[in-house]
């Protein structure tokens, strides 16, 4: 992995041929793809995608406005990021066949908030 801050390109994101352009906390990030990428799909994957899955879609379901009640962003982070990150260990109910939110658990701001 290389990384690389060019003032002529500035940031760069996607890919080309063998290798892919990303940025992370405010660097940009070359990475090489995978000569052969596997995708085992074994039951702990698909249950870790079912979980993200619902953490995703709750964030959208918000609407953004639980950007607002993560404020205290590191640098390149996003409120997305923060959400799921707080959300995707906590808030998820293996217990049952199907993993579900348990919305007792769910946290939708972190911080400090500001008053308006």
């Amino acid at each position: 992995m290389a990384f690389s801050q060019n003032p002529m390109t500035g940031q760069m994101t996607g890919s080309m041929a063998n290798f892919v352009t990303s940025s992370r906390d405010g660097q940009n990030e070359i990475r090489s793809k995978a000569f052969n990428p596997r995708d085992a799909n074994t039951p702990a994957q698909q249950l870790q995608r079912a979980c993200f899955k619902l953490v995703a879609d709750e964030y959208q379901s918000f609407g953004g406005a639980t950007d607002e009640g993560f404020p205290d962003k590191e640098s390149g982070k996003s409120g997305y990021n923060l959400f799921v990150a707080a959300n995707l260990p906590a808030a998820i109910d293996k217990s049952e066949a199907e993993p579900v939110i348990d919305y007792s658990k769910l946290l939708v701001a972190n911080g400090s908030l500001p008053w308006n």
